[in-house]
């Protein structure tokens, strides 16, 4: 065997293990990479989901409270309450809180209402669901016409007499800006491309890190 081809033949064999060690070690990288980014991605979804259901929470303890507030406080456009002006610039994820009758016109609101025709819920789906289920809900996205921006509401029925038996005679809600869910995760340590977010009960995507023009359509 002359001495070229017997090195080019070892040069071969040393070179050919070291080549499938390689790969080895870089597809277990990625793998290991895969998995740890994986789990952190797992770990900030139920961070986000955490946060969003202590955030709705906090509202529906608010409009517990606000609910029992003397009626005229809440459906007399006369003699709203002012609190609710003072709730609003506590709270900046908020954008407004209203209350509306049973027809959906709207009575109280801590933002100004412009002039002109008084606007009306009547034709929103988050007054019609908790008109019929009359319960504490969270209802779609949709652009606000006092705020000008894109939120849901969160809406909790008024009961005559402030009683937990007496019939329906109005709503209260919040409205909350769609950022306002953004858990604001530091992007260089979550996957390039993973999306996260979260829907309500009938599949509606109430918000997304990415395509925000998703937001509001049904996903199932």
């Amino acid at each position: 065997m002359r001495i070229r081809t017997y090195l080019t033949l070892l040069v071969t064999a040393i070179v050919l293990p070291m080549s499938g060690l390689l790969a080895y070690t870089i597809k277990q990288n990625f793998e290991r990479t895969q998995k740890e980014a994986h789990s952190l991605l797992q770990l900030e979804v139920e961070i986000l989901a955490t946060n969003v259901g202590d955030k709705l929470e906090t509202i529906r303890h608010r409009l517990d409270y606000l609910a029992t507030l003397p009626t005229p406080a809440l459906l007399d456009p006369a003699r709203c309450d002012r609190g609710l002006k003072h709730l609003l610039a506590m709270h900046p994820e908020y954008t407004n809180i209203v209350t509306t009758d049973l027809t959906g016109t709207l009575v109280c609101s801590a933002l100004p209402i412009p002039p002109g025709e008084q606007p009306s819920a009547a034709k929103r789906p988050w007054f019609q669901r908790p008109l019929q289920e009359q319960r504490f809900r969270v209802g779609e996205p949709f652009v606000g016409e006092i705020a000008g921006k894109q939120v849901l509401i969160a809406s909790q029925p008024l009961r005559e007499g402030n009683r937990p038996d007496g019939r329906m005679i109005g709503a209260i809600g919040i409205t909350i800006a769609i950022t306002a869910f953004d858990p604001m995760f530091p992007t260089k340590r979550i996957p390039q491309g993973s999306l996260y977010g979260f829907i309500n009960d009938e599949g509606t995507l109430i918000w997304r890190n990415q395509n925000a023009n998703e937001i509001g359509v049904a996903s199932r």
